[in-house]
């Protein structure tokens, strides 16, 4: 569950209020580039946080044709929050995962659609590398092997992320 600080819960009680949101993505190689995104390029965020399914799609004014590159496998942190007079203050999300993207136009408008997911629906990428078969003498319960999968330690499975626990 996130928690918001206490200056962020007493501006949200505000009578008039301006909400901020932005996204930061960061790129999955260590010490990768940030890239912001706030609501001068932001046309539409449709998030979802439920305890097991976190999604979010998101849509980039690209008018100016400023996004070129690729931000598939990049890391997603979309945070809230309001606008002075009261502050700049903002609540992240959990991370998520960009597994879509798709350049869009039509007649006045160039955008990038992204879609970001957590990591429950992101471990729905992963896949097996080899047949696995427990041995009878191992002892190890179903939780110890999922725990395997999650941090890339089983010996028959390679996946593109560590999860952590």
């Amino acid at each position: 569950m996130r928690t918001i600080g206490a200056a962020l819960t007493a501006e949200q009680k505000q009578d008039l209020l301006t909400p901020v949101y932005k996204v930061v993505l960061t790129a999955p190689a260590s010490g990768g580039s940030n890239v912001t995104y706030e609501q001068g390029r932001i046309l539409s965020i449709d998030h979802n946080e439920a305890p097991y399914s976190q999604t979010a799609d998101i849509v980039l004014d690209n008018f100016d044709q400023a996004i070129t590159a690729t931000l598939l496998g990049f890391t997603g942190v979309i945070s809230y929050g309001t606008e002075p007079p009261f502050s700049s203050n903002t609540s992240p999300a959990a991370p998520l995962y960009v597994t879509e993207q798709h350049f869009h136009s039509s007649e006045d408008v160039l955008a990038v659609v992204l879609r970001l997911e957590g990591d429950v629906d992101f471990m729905a990428h992963d896949r097996a590398s080899a047949d696995f078969e427990q041995e009878i003498a191992d002892l190890k319960t179903l939780k110890d092997l999922i725990t395997e999968v999650l941090k890339c330690v089983l010996p028959d499975w390679v996946a593109d992320t560590v999860y952590n626990l």
